[in-house]
């Protein structure tokens, strides 16, 4: 490609400039009048127009030294050799007649065209592969779009309509037709307030969003390639370069040459023009520069794009003004000042990790001022910021520091320097080689292209860990390298839940850092492998790992670091957890964790400290200092730069089971369901965090006596775990029984009655878990026994319970009180009432404190009641029967108590019954009916046998009045 001239090159750069933003007709006009001074200029400035129009693409040609070259020298350098094949006007391709150039990129043009074969009518925008463009790579990179575009399905992202080959043989995509102008255009010309342009943005992240859930970034987001239609609604338009996550099949050479020249320096991220490997926080920095520009009315910055070396170097030495700064003269500048001058930085960050985990969480932020909700976002710190300056101006602080460098013998250090920048350099090649390399295994082994694309990131992570386990290093760079990627494919692994093939490298890559002297890093590797071992029942060996990375930490004097705290909160994590754990030791190594993190400021790790102890509190219980854990945590997850919002969601689950504690019911409810839909938003409706929230729901919405809804929230959580953990993992234990016990109360018998002998039945085969779960689930089968009517069978089950939640729980227990409740009920349904009466009078004296609630206390009423009714003491029965149906009336959360209320009148009912006061029974019959009605499964046994019970009381009521 030739190189432009200085002058020129300038020159059309000034009339880009000037022409881009002008009305069609208008700017028509003028290049017309340019293209009678100057036709070859003319025609740069037209490419530079197509690049941006809205179907076009922009292309960057001639790399120098690795680095993304000059937009303009491609425009100014091919200008000629690619002028658009205007006779093409009217001419079919496929069944679509071409109708007009809409624009015109490095590899294709864009065309309206209609269908044309009498299928019926449609407008729609074609995108023809050029001439002298079929490459293989380029065939591939033009195939590859339509493969992408066929993976999106989103309302803000241009569909894929057909595609095929034209009869000269080039590939063709045919897309939706979006009338719309771009973003920017549209705000300006209908001066949309700032609220507006956030809306904007907010959709535009969404449909960003779904490309990076769908594996795909898109690398050249801009204005040009947003639209706004009449109805102002956004389309995402042009994934011609975009990247497929999961790989491809064009050889590395290929995909170098092409990416070099398909990027716009304007929007490009440092890492595009850097040659660095791209992510989504590519297509993240992208939004901020597309962000900036429609609340500041102008780009962050101007780059030189006179060379690729001079736009390397201003981006190294790029500094940003915050958009309030630029925003003054338009009024708009108090707006943007705090909130958003934070966001709009955040995601231009220079570093790819200090930008926003996503376009989702971008799109959060945005949310959260609109509703004027604190934002994640916050400003850089004063040493990062001073880090930058130092680094923008290396050779100014460089010449300052040379002094200080000398007296401590700053030639070695600049020469371990040296060699340190060498060897990292050494070892990102290695590693990139080595993920590339992943792609030609996986196509070697999986010839069918079809089924190579299909492979799972599972898949490739596992084949990752079987070619480490291959090749084995020699050489100590390439054991620093074998390192590095051990490393990042264990927590990869770990974070899709691949737990033991996570433990598996993490052991390896123990036994490599053994045989060196201990440090931070062998002790961050026994953290990562202790936790994945804690996930797949190692509790012993995960604690021992988690107490030898302690004591290196002790060896290394490091009492005070973020890698500490993390530690202590994981060891105390693993004593909470488990069986036999001292609860007293985790609250002491939480407390000890939330000392260590505090100084550090908000993060991640002092949240989950927070969050251990607020456990800790609430298994006491103590859901009062629970709830100030929680809270605490939660307010460090807000505040914490950066942070997943399923964090700060975590924070909420967990809150909502101590509100449960305190009869908070609604707060609580709140709480769940807000961090249902966070989950839900994040991961979808299948995913584990989603499904676990549910399951806490469903403990909710049971426990305030909607077992019906309950139920598929239920089923739904355990199909998750049985698939995921096994039926004997104690979260999927604990899903069982609270699904039995839901269709206990929904009246569906003998399904509960099933599913809590088969719980009972497995139980029996793990000592551990028979210890800390028999009791209660034994508990559980008796109450199901007695409600089907085998009051023997459940009175030995009861027997059995007894000694089990006696030894787990101990004598002042909740469970202790149920159990004897229970005891008391058997024995009516045996027809010892002075049996009953006898039990129930030494229950009723235990019952204090914590355990006397006010629900307890109505079912005391009941049982009473029952009892007096039994011994023939119809007075006593009545007033029992009466102050249960009080109880119910004041207890907190009424509202949603309908089958304690539902059982008061029930017991009124059952007393005027065999009183004979037929209206009395009737009404209160009548009214505890509709209550079990809106509870229970309609036609449920349970629900049957109540209204023969209740409506058979009533009649006898009646016929004993009619014969007085």
């Amino acid at each position: 490609m030739k190189r432009p001239d200085p002058a020129r090159f300038a020159a059309a750069r000034r009339h880009f400039e000037e022409l881009a933003d002008l009305e069609k007709p208008v700017r028509l006009s003028r290049l017309a009048e340019l293209r009678a001074i100057d036709s070859e200029l003319a025609l740069a400035v037209e490419d530079l127009l197509a690049a941006d129009s809205a179907a076009g693409e922009s292309f960057l040609g001639g790399a120098v030294a690795g680095f993304a070259p000059s937009l303009l020298q491609e425009a100014l350098g091919e200008a000629v050799e690619d002028a658009p094949d205007g006779h093409l006007e009217g001419t079919l391709v496929g069944p679509y007649r071409l109708r007009a150039l809409l624009g015109r990129g490095g590899m294709g043009e864009v065309w309206e065209a209609e269908r044309a074969d009498g299928q019926f009518e449609q407008i729609v925008a074609l995108k023809l592969l050029k001439r002298g463009m079929d490459s293989a790579a380029v065939l591939t990179r033009f195939l590859r779009e339509r493969q992408i575009l066929a993976r999106l399905e989103h309302p803000n992202i241009a569909r894929l309509l057909d595609g095929g080959v034209a009869a000269d043989g080039r590939p063709y995509l045919v897309l939706e037709r979006v009338a719309g102008e771009p973003i920017q255009h549209w705000c300006r010309r209908r001066n949309s307030p700032v609220a507006e342009r956030l809306r904007l943005m907010i959709a535009v992240c969404e449909a960003v969003d779904a490309a990076h859930r769908s594996l795909i970034v898109h690398r050249d987001l801009k204005p040009s390639n947003i639209l706004v239609d009449t109805d102002g609604r956004v389309k995402l338009l042009d994934f011609g370069i975009a990247k497929l996550l999961t790989g491809g099949e064009e050889s590395e050479a290929d995909r170098t040459r092409l990416e070099e020249r398909v990027l716009t320096p304007a929007y490009a991220a440092p890492e595009q023009i850097l040659g660095q490997p791209v992510t989504t926080a590519t297509d993240v920095y992208a939004l901020g520069v597309v962000l900036y520009e429609l609340l500041a009315g102008q780009l962050p910055h101007r780059r030189d794009t006179g060379s690729a070396l001079a736009l390397a170097e201003e981006v190294e030495r790029e500094t940003l003004v915050r958009p309030s700064r630029i925003a003054a003269a338009s009024g708009d500048a108090r707006q943007l000042a705090g909130d958003l001058d934070t966001i709009v930085l955040k995601a231009l960050a220079r570093e790819p990790g200090r930008r926003y985990g996503g376009a989702a969480a971008l799109a959060d932020d945005l949310r959260r001022h609109l509703e004027g909700r604190p934002v994640l976002a916050r400003p850089d710190r004063l040493g990062y910021r001073v880090g930058k300056f130092v680094g923008r101006h290396r050779v100014v602080v460089g010449a300052a520091a040379l002094v200080l460098v000398a007296l401590i013998g700053g030639i070695a250090v600049s020469l371990w320097q040296a060699r340190i920048a060498r060897l990292e350099a050494a070892k990102a090649t290695a590693i990139q080689k080595f993920v590339f390399g992943l792609f030609e295994v996986n196509r070697v082994r999986n010839p069918d292209g079809a089924k190579a694309r299909e492979t799972t990131a599972e898949g490739l992570l596992k084949l990752a860990v079987v070619e480490l386990e291959k090749n084995a290093p020699t050489t100590a760079a390439q054991r620093e390298v074998h390192a590095e990627l051990q490393s990042t494919i264990a927590d990869l692994l770990a974070d899709l839940g691949l737990h033991e093939d996570a433990v598996r490298l993490w052991t390896a890559l123990a036994a490599e850092f053994e045989t060196r002297a201990p440090d931070a890093r062998l002790a961050d590797v026994l953290v990562s492998r202790g936790i994945a071992e804690s996930l797949i029942g190692g509790a012993d060996k995960a604690r021992l790992d988690f107490e030898r990375a302690l004591a290196i930490l002790d060896g290394a004097g490091d009492t005070t670091s973020v890698q500490r705290g993390w530690l202590l909160y994981n060891l105390g994590h693993n004593y909470w957890s488990h069986p036999g754990s001292a609860d007293g030791k985790a609250e002491e190594l939480f407390r000890a964790a939330i000392a260590v993190l505090t100084p550090h400021g908000p993060t991640r790790e002092l949240a989950n400290a927070h969050y251990g102890l607020g456990r800790v509190l609430e298994s006491r219980p103590d859901p009062e200092g629970a709830q100030r854990a929680f809270r605490a945590g939660i307010d460090v997850a807000e505040a914490t730069p950066g942070i997943s919002s399923t964090v700060v969601a975590g924070g909420y689950q967990q809150l909502s089971r101590a509100q449960v504690a305190m009869q908070q019911f609604a707060g609580a409810e709140e709480s769940i369901r807000r961090a249902m839909a966070v989950f839900e938003e994040f991961a979808g409706k299948e995913h584990r965090l989603t499904l676990e929230a549910g399951n806490d729901l469903g403990r909710l919405l049971d426990a305030t006596d909607r077992p019906v809804e309950a139920l598929p929230l239920f089923e739904r959580a355990l199909a998750d775990r049985l698939a995921r953990l096994g039926p004997l993992h104690t979260l999927t234990v604990s899903t069982r029984f609270s699904f039995a016990q839901a269709r206990l109360h929904a009246g569906d018998l003998a399904t509960a009655l099933a599913d809590a002998t088969a719980l009972d039945r497995d139980l029996a085969t793990d000592a551990r878990l028979l210890e800390d779960r028999g009791g209660i689930v034994a508990w559980l089968l008796a109450r199901a026994l007695l409600e089907t009517g085998r009051v023997e069978a459940a009175a030995q089950q009861l027997a059995r319970a007894q000694p089990l939640l006696l030894a787990r729980y101990g004598e002042s227990s909740p469970w202790l009180v149920e159990a004897g409740l229970l005891e008391c009920e058997i024995a009516l349904a045996r027809g010892a009432a002075a049996q009953a009466r006898d039990r129930l009078a030494e229950v009723t004296g235990r019952v204090a404190g914590a355990t006397a609630t006010q629900a307890r206390r109505a079912r005391l009423a009941l049982l009473q009641s029952a009892v007096d009714l039994a011994l023939g003491d119809l007075a006593a029965a009545a007033a029992s029967a009466a102050k249960a149906v009080e109880l119910a009336a004041h207890e907190p959360g009424r509202e949603y108590r309908r089958l304690g209320e539902a059982a008061a009148r029930r017991a009124v009912a059952l007393v005027a019954g065999r009183s004979g006061r037929g209206g009395e029974a009737r009404a209160a019959a009548d009214s505890a009916l509709a209550l079990y009605r809106a509870a229970l499964l309609p036609g449920s046994p349970r629900l049957l046998e109540l209204e023969r019970e209740l409506v058979r009381s009533a009649t006898l009521a009646d016929l004993a009045e009619a014969s007085r």
